[in-house]
């Protein structure tokens, strides 16, 4: 009998969005999803421009400009490097911003990324770019997956945030990606062999990938040195991506521990970036969370305009409560306007003087103009 969460009543808590659902809720207009790509990537962007740059401030700004970059959608996706991947995105927009700005020109960059820089920012071209080849034949999402799990280094967890599946999924389709990458890796070095009889071995090998006998070219392995060779580093290929892939895809990425150590993550300005203010884990470079991080100099914090909503929100509610709560002012009765015609014209016709034990009563008009007087009640 198969039971199931839904048949005993229980719920799996909601998949939370994923990088690319909150970006594209950025370009439409919800700002407030920037906080949650901020959280996911800051760590990990900060820290590998402090790669390029001296000092920690410039290590903000850049990264700062990259997240902007991004956020902004100025460039479709189609003229952005990795469209499908948020944290490619934003290394390519740091290495970018760092090789092309006016950092370049100060003198602010790094010896190392000066350096490299000066080279025109050159790929490295060894083993005619196949490992940069294959990894570009792969899916856009077996990208973004290859590179937090085997780069990056990520937990099915935190990847499983990032792309929008489940820890199990990811861990299954992340072996898959690996699979793919060897076989296309061994499908761009094809066209480098000159022998009819190793490019048939090598198609035969990407397709099993468990060299056995002749038919599969395990046989052809034992009497080529070249193809053994290949093969040996198809084999190793998962071994290797953590530090031949970066160079590859991004170009530069520091070899040396000591050139890699993060800076001091800044306090975010929540005016422009409303996430947290010291982003998780995010990076094989990312520091320490117990370290406290370095806020001198940081730039002011300012209400973000959800806080600033929520507190015009409070305000307007309290005004409301207190206009309600106040008591009226008191208001005199009112008289209706047929007492008051009546009263008028009974003030004109009986003016009442006072006199000795008797009142007496002003002489109807009429007969002070010469007509018959009226008999008055007081008489009658």
């Amino acid at each position: 009998m198969h039971l199931s969460l839904g048949s005993l009543g229980l719920r799996l808590p909601p998949q939370p969005p994923s990088d690319l659902l909150l970006l594209n809720a950025v370009h439409r207009g919800h700002l407030e999803s920037s906080a949650g790509l901020y959280r996911r990537h800051y760590r990990a962007v900060h820290a590998y421009a402090g790669t390029c740059v001296r000092s920690e401030k410039d290590a903000r700004a850049l990264a700062e400009q990259a997240f902007g970059e991004l956020l902004s959608g100025r460039r479709p996706p189609a003229r952005r490097r990795r469209p499908h991947c948020v944290r490619l995105q934003l290394l390519d927009n740091v290495r970018t911003l760092a090789a092309t700005g006016p950092l370049r020109w100060h003198g602010d960059l790094s010896v190392p990324f000066w350096s490299w820089a000066g080279l025109d920012g050159g790929w490295p071209d060894t083993e005619d770019g196949a490992l940069g080849a294959a990894f570009d034949a792969l899916p856009a999402f077996g990208q973004c997956l290859l590179w937090h799990v085997s780069v990056e280094q990520e937990s099915p967890d935190t990847v499983s945030e990032l792309v929008g599946l489940s820890p199990d999924r990811v861990v299954r389709d992340s072996l898959r990606v690996s699979t793919q990458l060897r076989r296309r890796w061994l499908r761009a070095h094809l066209p480098h062999l000159a022998e009819p009889a190793c490019r048939r071995a090598l198609r035969q090998l990407q397709r099993s990938l468990v060299p056995t006998g002749r038919r599969d070219g395990g046989h052809h392995l034992a009497q080529c040195t070249r193809c053994a060779g290949l093969w040996a580093s198809a084999a190793g290929l998962d071994q290797t991506l953590a530090s031949e892939l970066p160079r590859h895809v991004l170009g530069w990425w520091p070899h040396d521990d000591g050139n890699a150590r993060p800076l001091a993550p800044p306090t975010l300005p929540i005016a422009t970036h409303p996430g947290p203010a010291v982003p998780p884990h995010a990076g094989p470079h990312a520091q320490d969370a117990t370290e406290r991080p370095d806020t001198e100099g940081a730039p002011p914090r300012f209400p973000s305009p959800a806080g600033i909503a929520l507190l015009a929100l409070v305000l307007w509610t309290a005004i409301m409560c207190v206009v309600l709560a106040w008591p009226p002012p008191p208001q005199e009765e009112s008289v209706p306007p047929t007492i008051v015609w009546i009263t008028s014209q009974s003030a004109r016709r009986h003016h009442a003087v006072p006199g000795q034990g008797r009142t007496t009563h002003r002489a109807h008009p009429a007969a002070e103009h010469g007509g018959p007087p009226r008999p008055s009640l007081a008489h009658a």
